[in-house]
């Protein structure tokens, strides 16, 4: 079973999102002259600004000879810092996420070693993880399918009948499935996801989630592999949303509580009642 990080940043909203497992730390050397830092950090500069023209001259000379016209100006500028909207607090950023995938996409890849996976996407807030995961994989054979399953639309009163938006394109008999969720909260969609897939006699059912809330759990389900474990926030971005809002943001955030429609539940299972 992957291991869960759990984040001081990211189980408290008091916490900062560059606090404890996705720390920043300062390079320079505590008590060292600040005259030396500058020059150290200068001089670094300056090397690193030399090896990059030079990787830009020999890309520019290869595409040269290889007739390749570039489209826009590459590199011209830095990349403008991610947008946040007004009520939403960073919880865990692009660089948390992108190393915390790398890490499951590692596990994954040794536990299936020789074996083709099969991916599962639950929509639509999967679709992030399941992208970035799926390319972390260091495995000869994976293929993809996505299902959808809902309760109700959008409305925030259950029905009780619940039941597939989307099947599976593709049958799963005798096939390694891994079920890819972007958040589990109470435990009872993917209970009822593992439930009904394993009626279809795969050859092994497991699961994955970026984002797990153990706190709001209604029913024990496993969960194979996980991301981080967070507080009880409500979760955007990376997929998650409010209304269909939020799922491009680059990382997850915590949505105000002052935010209308904050005190539901997050992404898709807001209008599922499921998680």
């Amino acid at each position: 079973m992957g291991a869960v990080v759990s984040a001081p940043g990211v189980a408290s909203s008091a916490g900062s999102p560059r606090s404890g497992w996705c720390s920043w730390k300062s390079t320079a050397a505590a008590g060292s002259p600040r005259r030396n830092a500058r020059g150290r950090a200068a001089t670094g500069r300056r090397g690193r600004q030399g090896a990059a023209r030079r990787v830009e001259n020999r890309a520019t000379a290869a595409a040269d000879a290889a007739g390749v016209k570039p489209v826009g100006t590459v590199g011209a500028a830095p990349a403008p810092p991610p947008w946040r909207p007004e009520g939403v607090e960073v919880l865990i950023d692009a660089a948390c996420l992108a190393r915390r995938v790398a890490e499951l996409g590692a596990r994954i890849g040794a536990d299936y070693a020789g074996r083709p996976l099969h991916l599962v996407g639950v929509l639509r807030g999967a679709v992030p993880f399941l992208a970035d995961l799926a390319r972390a994989l260091p495995l000869p054979e994976v293929t993809v399918d996505f299902l959808g399953i809902s309760s109700y639309g959008r409305s925030t009163e259950t029905s009780g009948v619940v039941r597939f938006t989307k099947d599976l394109d593709e049958p799963i008999a005798g096939r390694h499935v891994l079920i890819v969720e972007d958040i589990v909260d109470s435990g009872l969609t993917l209970a009822y996801l593992r439930e009904q897939l394993q009626s279809r006699g795969p050859a092994s059912l497991a699961a994955a989630a970026m984002l797990d809330k153990p706190a709001r759990r209604a029913v024990q389900v496993a969960v194979e592999y996980t991301g981080f474990a967070i507080g009880d926030h409500f979760a955007v971005g990376y997929g998650l949303d409010q209304a269909g809002r939020y799922r491009h943001l680059p990382y997850v955030g915590a949505l105000s509580a002052r935010e209308p429609g904050a005190g539901a539940q997050p992404g898709e299972a807001a209008r599922k009642g499921l998680v």
